[in-house]
């Protein structure tokens, strides 16, 4: 299947067993952060977590919150390579783990979301509508009004060979009637200790990207042939 993809944006939430938050070591992680990751703004917010976030730009935006029990790391218009925010990740883990002493994260999920165009696809809503759902137009009269996106959500529990779940959405984009929308929730629920294995989290990120790029995109590789757009 001839396509180009384009990566969109990358988040990570870990949990960890509650604890107090320290407001003195989370301003010790954002002067660790605030020149490497360009981090320019700390805010302690009514629910008691800390943000962190870079400059509110149309591109390469990072946020990084600290809860009482979980991580969240969001990387947003990434105009980077997949690898350069697993770079980043993987240094704020660290940073996150010498500062407050907290390694053990009891399950975490990554999210990864792209933008496809597949070759020959002048509009990516008749290709989910004819294609992959075998539908017609006149199956949405009844609405009375006309569609401007489609799309579907697919759950795939764990399996005995793979404790992995994935949540996995395909949508024609609403920006851009051309481009379905991607995104890949993995949802790892096996504790990890980032202490003893520093890559088990960049390395879940690669696998949650490798089931969009293999998984997702071989299931539409399917109704690419014949399709009329």
């Amino acid at each position: 299947m001839d396509v180009s993809t384009r990566f969109f944006s990358m988040a990570v939430e870990a949990v960890f067993m509650p604890a107090q938050l320290d407001e003195k070591k989370c301003r010790g992680i954002f002067d660790r952060v605030s020149d490497s990751h360009s981090i320019v703004t700390y805010q302690s917010l009514a629910d008691s977590s800390v943000l962190m976030s870079s400059k509110d730009e149309k591109t390469n935006l990072a946020r990084y919150r600290i809860s009482k029990d979980r991580l969240t790391i969001t990387y947003e218009f990434c105009s980077q390579s997949m690898n350069y925010y697993q770079a980043m990740s993987d240094d704020f883990f660290k940073i996150f783990t010498d500062i407050t002493g907290t390694s053990l994260f009891i399950m975490h999920n990554v999210i990864i979301r792209k933008l496809l165009n597949i070759k020959g696809i002048e509009d990516g809503r008749g290709f989910l509508i004819s294609r992959v759902f075998s539908m017609k137009e006149e199956n949405f009269k009844g609405f009375g009004r006309p569609l401007h996106a489609m799309g579907a959500r697919m759950f795939f529990p764990p399996v005995k060979e793979d404790m992995t779940a994935y949540d996995v959405k395909i949508e024609s984009w609403m920006e851009d009637y051309r481009t379905l929308f991607l995104e890949c929730a993995g949802v790892y629920s096996t504790p990890v200790d980032t202490k003893a294995d520093s890559s088990a989290i960049v390395n879940d990120i690669t696998r949650t990207d490798e089931f969009i790029n293999k998984n997702v995109m071989g299931f539409l590789s399917q109704f690419k042939d014949n399709a009329g757009g």
